[in-house]
């Protein structure tokens, strides 16, 4: 399964590389996930992500977009650690005014570190003492349906399952299917509440689901809450410092209990964005949405 992230609703680029390119705006992302504080050996995780649109001269608002990106991640998880590099192309056929069908590739590879000295075993084992790093490739399918308020995807992220190797005869990365939708709606002139699902589902592990809800007001501070079921819920803040920088924090509270030992969560995020006015005549690009 891919890692986790409290802030994939402002950041659908990490698992779903249709939305590249979707909006005419130069995106750079950045988030640091500090999971299970106080775990010995607790995930950690940082991205970084890069979206440029296509335009060919003096044609910005052309029928058909395209965009290219750039998605590079690094997961450690006590004695694992993967780093994933990819390029992501996304096209994007204009159906009708402020409506989008729209379709991404995402092309790559990641490597597979397991540090053998951070495992003891309670009696010697060869097996587990064998260190292992290699590198294998990765590749990414994704569409989505958007409108002016609402966006439904689809994606099949490591479409060629990968063999850890060295490491277990059962271990490996499985094929992971992923559902998401996100609907807007209008509360005041100064407030739209966005709301968010996402059901991802692993190759022989169970589904996982969760929701979120973002209240946009004046399209510069948005609060957030989410619950990731059966798991754990979390809240955070995304506040627009100016039209180009925002910065977001969650914290999110584990819900099952290991040992009287309860999984608490940091995230943080931080958006370089160079802003437009007008993606179609008569339509503002909100940039929370």
């Amino acid at each position: 399964m891919e890692s986790h992230s409290n802030h994939w609703s402002s950041n659908i680029q990490q698992f779903n590389s249709a939305v590249v390119g979707l909006y005419p705006v130069f995106e750079a992302k950045t988030q640091y996930r500090l999971q299970w504080i106080g775990f010995d050996g607790a995930p950690r995780t940082s991205r970084i992500s890069i979206i440029a649109p296509l335009v060919k001269k003096m044609k910005l608002y052309e029928l058909n977009r395209h965009g290219i990106g750039v998605s590079m991640e690094s997961d450690r998880l006590a004695a694992f650690s993967v780093n994933k590099f990819q390029f992501q192309y996304g096209i994007h056929f204009r159906l009708k005014h402020k409506q989008r069908l729209s379709f991404g590739i995402g092309a790559g590879a990641f490597q597979m570190t397991y540090d053998a000295d951070r495992v003891e075993t309670y009696n010697p084992d060869p097996a587990v003492k064998t260190q292992t790093n290699f590198l294998k490739p990765v590749v990414n399918f994704g569409s989505i349906f958007s409108g002016e308020i609402y966006a439904a995807g689809f994606s099949i992220n490591h479409f060629l399952p990968s063999k850890w190797d060295k490491i277990g005869l059962n271990s490996n990365f499985s094929t992971e299917f992923t559902l998401y939708g996100k609907f807007s709606c209008r509360i005041n002139e100064n407030c739209n509440l966005i709301l968010s699902g996402l059901g991802r589902k692993t190759i022989n592990a169970p589904f996982v689901f969760e929701i979120n809800s973002k209240l946009n007001y004046s399209n510069r501070i948005f609060p957030l809450i989410g619950w990731r079921f059966n798991r754990s819920l979390y809240i955070g803040m995304e506040v627009k410092l100016n039209p180009k920088i925002n910065i977001a924090y969650t914290y999110e509270n584990g819900i099952a209990k290991f040992d009287n030992f309860r999984f608490n969560s940091h995230e943080f995020g931080f958006c370089f964005r160079l802003p437009n006015k007008v993606i179609e005549p008569g339509y503002e690009h909100k940039t929370s949405y």
